[in-house]
């Protein structure tokens, strides 16, 4: 049964990852089964990531949040499978051991990963979500540093997710967005826009520096365990308005 459920979470996952990536890693299955079946097989993904992709897969969820767990889930095996075949070594530091009373920090990372992504009505963050568990799973970052990511990419908007991958790709890119440091009349779309920039650099967000468009050190960790430079140029752009 949980086998059943699981194969059926990753069906509808495995829809949304790249098939020319997939297909480029010789991974695409016309099932589920067989891409858990070879992760568990690897060193990196033998303790524990099917126990938690089962337990995960198992839990009552509609359609749209197995959709979106899925997503997550078939994104993550498939990068982890692109990482490694790229020679990509995983950290050895023990972030993959049990702990004496508790899971390992990689099963902790994972579930909290498919969890925020369950709940994600924004699901164009999904992909980027999850890549925080493959990055974590590389490189050297505390494990209750990677908890705190996850904590606020939850709380950011799909919209955040691109000023941030924006602020990390040029601090001052010329884009028409000047209005945000002066107080104009400002239309409501403006306004949204402007509030949501000064929740990441003088809110609850305190991804920016005050007063410019850098990064802080915990935005640049965001931009590194999600990959947020890697969101299309053009979408960046057209976000902002610019030709």
């Amino acid at each position: 049964m949980a086998n059943d459920a699981l194969n059926e979470l990753l069906h509808l996952g495995i829809e949304s990852v790249a098939e020319a990536v997939c297909t480029a890693m010789g991974l695409y299955v016309a099932g589920s089964a067989g891409a858990v079946g070879g992760a568990a097989a690897t060193p990196l993904l033998a303790k524990g990531l099917k126990n938690v992709l089962v337990d995960v897969a198992v839990r009552q969820m509609s359609d749209r949040e197995k959709y979106r767990v899925g997503t997550a889930a078939a994104h993550a095996v498939n990068e982890i499978y692109r990482r490694l075949i790229n020679g990509d070594k995983p950290r050895q530091d023990g972030f993959f051991e049990s702990l004496d009373d508790d899971r390992s920090p990689a099963e902790t990372i994972l579930d909290g990963v498919l969890t925020e992504s369950r709940q994600q009505w924004e699901e164009k963050k999904v992909p980027w979500i999850a890549n925080i568990f493959v990055n974590s799973a590389f490189l050297d970052v505390e494990p209750l540093t990677v908890y705190r990511v996850i904590t606020m990419a939850e709380r950011m908007s799909w919209r955040q997710f691109v000023i941030l991958s924006l602020a990390a790709r040029d601090p001052d890119p010329g884009l028409p967005y000047s209005w945000i440091r002066t107080t104009p009349e400002l239309s409501p779309t403006q306004e949204v826009l402007r509030q949501e920039i000064l929740e990441l650099a003088t809110g609850s967000l305190p991804l920016l520096k005050p007063n410019s468009f850098d990064l802080t050190t915990m935005g640049q960790l965001c931009v590194q365990l999600m990959e947020l430079t890697g969101l299309p140029v053009p979408d960046v752009r057209a976000f902002f308005g610019a030709e």
